[in-house]
């Protein structure tokens, strides 16, 4: 991954999303498996790194779950506050199961039908779909 990383394009739409929502005041961080490396190469890449606040790499062996417990504790976050987007089964599991809302995205890991199985709090399809359920959150 490291050494394709920066060939890597953020999906059609986000940047765009990203800049809005930074803009209008959301803290934004990640939460991902991938190592914090690739991640900043990423983000430095496409203009991108100044939007996060900090990056939480290379969770997964015990599932996110106990990483955004720990994001919350250090922000001083309540659930409430908070909405995890994501684009793996796991993702919904992790968020469902601190009771946090989820919107997961169909353009990534998971196929759409499988997403849907599992009843995330909102299904979205594109970047646009994304920011209005956000909005409406």
């Amino acid at each position: 991954m490291q050494g394709a990383i920066k060939h890597v394009k953020p999906f059609d739409g986000m940047t765009e999303v990203i800049q809005k929502l930074h803009a209008e005041g959301h803290e934004l961080f990640i939460v991902s498996s991938n190592n914090v490396r690739n991640i900043h190469d990423f983000l430095h890449t496409h203009d991108l790194h100044t939007y996060f606040l900090e990056i939480y790499g290379s969770v997964g062996l015990f599932g996110k779950a106990p990483t955004l417990r720990k994001l919350m504790k250090q922000q001083n976050f309540e659930v409430k506050d908070c909405t995890f987007i994501g684009d793996e089964l796991r993702d919904v599991e992790a968020a469902k199961s601190l009771k946090m809302p989820i919107i997961a995205v169909s353009w990534g890991f998971a196929k759409r039908a499988d997403l849907k199985k599992i009843h995330p709090t909102v299904l979205v399809d594109t970047p646009a779909g994304l920011l209005e359920r956000l909005q409406s959150l």
